[in-house]
């Protein structure tokens, strides 16, 4: 797709005139050519390269917000030991993966949930539309590594199953740095990705 679409589809235009409602009608239209903007950005990156970086994904306000959610959770005792496999087979192995998860629906969380539901709808939908991925939906799981935590080379998508064709990985962690260690590593061109905050 060429580039020249993508800035056309996020150039605001001039701001309404007929008060209050009608400042909000334009915000929300010119905040989804905008959301529809960086879905093309990451479908054309992820169609040539098949993976995507996104600095600020997430505005950092949200990000906070999302931190601090995940945090209390944490201390209220709602998240559980990740598991690995499925069914009855699923099982805790500290082995293989140490982190810790709870999975939730952002459409009946805080205003920063919905609104990072909102974007991955958005591409979702995009991608559905620009690759034909057929992409029903998506789910959402907090993952907490505390020091020491790890998970070993996997896949995750399971052999037999069908879903989990796009996995997103949104970090949560503002006050990271090089030295507390924890990248990422994919299998791929460049093998090693930080874990910045908003990413």
């Amino acid at each position: 797709m060429p580039q020249q679409r993508h800035s056309q589809s996020a150039r605001p235009r001039a701001r309404p005139r007929d008060g209050f409602r009608g400042y909000w009608r334009w915000k929300s239209r010119h905040l989804a050519r905008a959301a529809e903007a960086v879905a093309l950005e990451i479908a054309d990156e992820l169609a040539d390269k098949g993976r995507v970086v996104r600095d600020r994904f997430v505005p950092t306000p949200d990000v906070r917000t999302l931190a601090a959610r995940s945090e209390r959770a944490l201390a209220e005792g709602d998240f559980r030991h990740a598991r690995i496999g499925r069914g009855a087979q699923a099982r805790v192995d500290a082995d293989v993966r140490g982190d810790r998860v709870r999975w939730f629906d952002p459409a009946t969380g805080s205003a920063a949930e919905r609104r990072y539901g909102a974007s991955i709808e958005t591409v979702r939908m995009t991608l559905n539309r620009e690759l034909t991925l057929g992409l029903f939906g998506f789910e959402v799981q907090r993952t907490v590594y505390e020091v020491g935590a790890f998970y070993r080379t996997h896949l995750d998508r399971f052999a037999s199953a069908r879903h989990r064709t796009v996995s997103v990985i949104l970090y949560l962690n503002p006050t990271w740095t090089i030295a507390d260690g924890g990248r990422l590593r994919l299998y791929l061109d460049r093998p090693d990705r930080e874990p910045y905050a908003g990413y």
